[in-house]
């Protein structure tokens, strides 16, 4: 395997839900960037930089030990949403809650809306009320689910932001990151409206909306989806999955690093000569997890 490939396979197996907005595109670069030479856009100009560019790194078994490892780590909060606890306390999920608000809520310090004006008192009152505190249960059940599109992590029920200045649209305070389709999720909680979901993903908490992820009936559909032993992997910075196999309508992009579960060999066999068929997560009629084809070109930058 190539080495820049089997970087770039790493960091998209560790990092690919650090990038931006769901909605957001990636801008072309520049033609004429100040000291880049067109040789300098090319992947070949690095490669051959690097002694030894096809040496492996680390084989499946050594980044599957490293990943276990930073799992352990306390300074990277990772968590391993498999092994979440089944049942939380009124005073646990309030502990989280509390933790957000003294780190993003309301201070001294005025925070801005997109539209430029300050945000007010009584949207600090509003947002509040929104996380639905009150409707906590003495004990209550953790749900699984899979995000069944590409969503935006929240770190507040709002779609508002929370700028620096009026004028600074370059970092919002409300956005955590984004999740890509297929990822496993726990939920704690849900928005006084019901239209989002307070989940915990394996890099970090925050909220979802709800129409993004099919719940499951037993943590053991998702799981099993999650702990797929065949999967095919998108190594292109994004990559479209259809739900049709003449690759007419795009269900979700899928970007670096996602992975899906393929379909059997004898399943797979009438697609050889165009297209990958997949399993990728829906929601049912009632919100509920269902299992479904997906297709994805085999012009396209995957990896089996």
């Amino acid at each position: 395997m190539n080495r820049v490939f089997c970087i770039t396979l790493l960091v998209a197996s560790l990092l690919h839900p650090f990038t931006g907005l769901a909605g957001s595109t990636t801008p072309p670069a520049s033609p004429s960037l100040p000291y880049v030479t067109r040789e300098m856009e090319r992947a070949s100009f690095w490669v051959t930089k690097i002694r030894d560019p096809n040496r492996v790194l680390m084989d499946a078994q050594a980044i599957q030990r490293m990943n276990e490892q930073n799992l352990k780590r306390p300074d990277l909060w990772y968590s391993d949403v498999k092994e979440l606890k089944a049942e939380w306390t009124r005073q646990e999920l309030m502990a989280l809650l509390r933790e957000d608000w003294e780190g993003f809520g309301q201070t001294a310090e005025v925070r801005y809306g997109r539209d430029g004006r300050p945000l007010s008192v009584a949207f600090w009152a509003d947002l509040k009320d929104k996380l639905n505190q009150s409707a906590l249960p003495e004990s209550h059940r953790l749900l699984f689910g899979l995000v069944t599109r590409r969503t935006d992590l929240r770190v507040f029920p709002t779609e508002e932001h929370s700028l620096n200045g009026p004028s600074d649209n370059g970092f919002d305070r409300f956005q955590h990151s984004s999740i890509s389709p297929g990822s496993l999720l726990g939920i704690y909680h849900f928005s006084k409206d019901q239209t989002w979901a307070y989940v915990q993903t394996y890099f970090m908490r925050g909220w979802v909306h709800r129409q993004d992820v099919a719940l499951a009936g037993e943590k053991s559909e998702a799981l099993h989806y999650a702990a797929s032993r065949d999967p095919l992997l998108v190594t292109g910075s994004y990559v479209n999955v259809f739900e049709d196999p003449l690759l007419q309508k795009a269900v979700f992009t899928a970007q670096m690093g996602s992975w899906f579960p393929l379909l059997s060999p004898e399943e797979q066999k009438l697609s050889l000569d165009s297209y990958y068929t997949l399993r990728i997560p829906a929601r049912g009629a009632q919100g509920e997890l269902v299992f479904k084809n997906g297709y994805i070109s085999r012009k396209q930058d995957v990896h089996h």
